[in-house]
């Protein structure tokens, strides 16, 4: 205990100055601030202190058993091995839990002052100082464990660190390999809830947003008493000779080879797929040299000499790179039948559908919809899709207008199935206009449940010119806003869901999250054209005038395109502004006097998209300080326009 009372101190200095200190001196901005968990202030440097001193404490605790001359003096004494452990085991404890609950019953103190900025309770100190005692012990009785295992104490410090990370490493691995290899495979990591979850250290770093729960400390506890009883056990097999050896137990080295070349392979096949910009040769060829690379390094470190090849190394690596293989290529060939799995109507319960798949979306039981019909539609698409199996991007690089497609069912079995694909637009026009036109698809993406009386507030600005905004916080307003918005929305057809032309008003509907103080959740609503009950009431509340922009008082400028200048400005990573100006040199640029023909042009405009690149009109509008750029598609193009255009502009001198 005296010898290695400084960790105590280091943990409770860093405690103190982390979480009391930071409350006492209060947020950068003086505001008052209701406090949802005590890991959200300074939670990263908190952090620092909680996942660094419960593995250097173990490390010197167990310090006797990895140098020969200590572990020779300890093991002469007159005490059984049980006995040893239990009180070097005991001292670490009592250096690392009770700087917690010192800096716990500080922090308590302050729990109520109003003199505070930070506001909270004293419930929220427990939850504090029980949630880092149970991650203290884990990381404690984890590295013990592992001391128990290695015969080096910096080896011991490296292991800990990288079999707590290894798991996410290994699920980033499988996810990229499984998005390559299998169709309709979700693209992103936070598809599958969990991921996040299948490494301690990372759970741990993202406490702040992700609190622990009553199960999740409940395992890492019993994880904690498993790892410590493991430990006893360990010690008593362990060998007095396995001090300065790596592993300290022979039928651990399999384990570590395999532990090392999955910790290298990962990287090495990683780092040649971005090099070579996803060529599979080469991705293969990264997967060969991190198998050999690991394989290598850990019989280095093994028998602590460069002179290690021989008949058994070549066997062993072989044998070790093919099991690898089978099992990355086995689970993405066509035994698994992951690719042609579709649910039976029957078998679903509900589902959800999107452009891609979110926690916020899935979580939410208002998102999925149990509509037989409905059900019925993105099972029709999923086998159109999985029938078709078109390529994910362009063959020939011509534009090409695609769209993702994630599809999340609920089986009644209790589990869950879910896909992701990203498919040229035209060629499913037909399916995706039958799914997007529910009610049920609308009231998912649109979040349009949200709009039943408990909205907090509105924005309402022009497309044009978003400094033209005006804030709707008037209850009856937002009641009556709500209603015309649903109304419209029902109505939304798949045409002007998919649509790039730009609205003349924009509404964004703000609403609280539950549990959350001065937190809110937004979602925007373009007011297209057939939008007659919000047009109507944007009127009759006089909101339309405090937003919308007279055409007379615009600068319109616009440049006729010939040919596919846009798509190559695209290609090279060129803006809007940029390519104007250029234009603008080269061919000339005309300005539009007409009120009745910037009309025109507005209700034709569109947001530029690289995948429809037949442009006819690039077109530049100020309003005061406010500038946009968009385009004008030859398929939006009507002889009016086209005559009006040609009959009221002018060159620029």
């Amino acid at each position: 205990m005296r010898q290695h009372g400084w960790i105590g101190f280091l943990y409770l200095a860093g405690l103190l100055f982390t979480l009391p200190l930071q409350l006492m001196i209060g947020s950068p901005n003086g505001t008052v601030v209701h406090v949802r968990n005590l890991f959200e202030y300074h939670g990263d440097v908190q952090m620092i202190f909680i996942l660094s001193l419960p593995v250097i404490a173990s490390v010197f605790i167990t310090r006797y058993i990895q140098s020969r001359p200590a572990a020779d003096l300890y093991h002469s004494l007159p005490l059984r091995r049980e006995h040893l452990l239990t009180a070097h085991l005991t001292s670490g404890l009592l250096l690392l839990i009770v700087p917690v609950w010192l800096t716990a019953a500080i922090t308590a103190l302050l729990s109520g002052r109003q003199d505070l900025d930070y506001l909270f309770t004293l419930s929220d100190v427990l939850s504090w100082a029980v949630t880092v005692t149970v991650i203290t012990l884990f990381l404690y009785s984890f590295s013990l464990l592992v001391g128990m295992c290695t015969g080096q104490s910096i080896f011991q410090t490296v292991a800990v660190y990288a079999i707590l990370f290894l798991p996410l490493l290994l699920a980033m691995l499988l996810t990229a390999h499984f998005n390559r290899y299998l169709y309709g495979y979700p693209e992103r990591v936070v598809a599958n809830p969990g991921i996040d979850f299948v490494s301690p250290l990372y759970r741990m770093i993202g406490i702040a947003q992700w609190p622990f729960g009553i199960l999740e400390l409940l395992i890492y506890a019993a994880l904690a008493i498993l790892f410590l009883g493991l430990s006893y056990f360990l010690y008593k097999k362990r060998s007095m000779e396995s001090a300065g050896q790596a592993v300290a137990h022979t039928f651990f080295r399999p384990l570590f080879k395999v532990g090392m070349i999955l910790c290298l392979m990962p990287v090495s096949g990683i780092y040649f797929d971005v090099q070579s910009n996803g060529k599979t040769g080469w991705l293969i060829a990264g997967y060969v040299l991190g198998v050999v690379a690991g394989y290598f390094v850990s019989e280095i470190i093994l028998r602590k000499s460069w002179q290690i090849w021989s008949k058994k190394v070549a066997f062993e690596l072989v044998v070790y790179g093919a099991g690898i293989g089978l099992l990355l290529y086995g689970s993405v060939s066509g035994i698994t039948g992951y690719e042609t799995r579709i649910p039976a109507a029957y078998s679903v319960s509900e589902v959800y559908m999107g452009d891609y798949f979110d926690r916020s979306n899935t979580e939410e039981e208002n998102a999925f919809s149990r509509n037989p019909d409905y059900i019925a539609a993105v099972l029709s698409l999923q086998r159109e899709i999985v029938r078709e199996r078109p390529p994910e991007y362009s063959v020939d690089s011509s534009p090409v207008n695609y769209r993702s497609v994630a599809m999340f069912y609920r089986l009644k079995d209790g589990g869950t199935m879910y896909r992701e694909y990203r498919i040229p637009e035209e060629q499913f026009r037909d399916e995706l206009k039958t799914v997007m036109e529910f009610s049920d698809y609308k009231k998912s993406q649109y979040w349009l449940d949200k709009l039943n009386g408990t909205t907090a507030y509105a924005e309402i600005s022009s497309s044009i010119a978003p400094n033209h905004r005006i804030t709707v916080q008037n209850p009856a307003d937002m009641r009556t806003l709500e209603q015309a918005l649903l109304q419209d929305m029902e109505q939304l057809s798949y045409e002007e869901m998919t649509t790039s032309l730009i609205p003349e008003t924009d509404i964004s509907i703000y609403w609280d999250v539950p549990g959350s103080y001065r937190e809110h959740r937004t979602q925007s609503y373009p007011v297209r054209r057939s939008f007659t009950h919000v047009q109507t009431w944007l009127n009759q509340t006089g909101y339309a005038t405090s937003v919308q922009v007279d055409p007379e008082k615009m600068n319109m400028e616009l440049v006729r395109l010939e040919g596919n200048s846009l798509a190559n400005a695209a290609s090279a990573w060129i803006g809007l502004e940029e390519e104007f100006a250029r234009l603008k040199e080269s061919n000339g640029a005309f300005t539009l006097e007409s009120t009745e023909v910037k009309k025109q042009v507005l209700e034709h405009n569109s947001d530029f998209d690289s995948s429809t690149v037949d442009v006819a009109y690039l077109i530049r509008t100020k309003v005061g300080v406010d500038e946009r750029y968009s385009v004008i598609y030859r398929k939006d193009m009507t002889p009016e326009l086209e005559k009006a255009l040609h009959g009221n502009t002018r060159p620029l001198e």
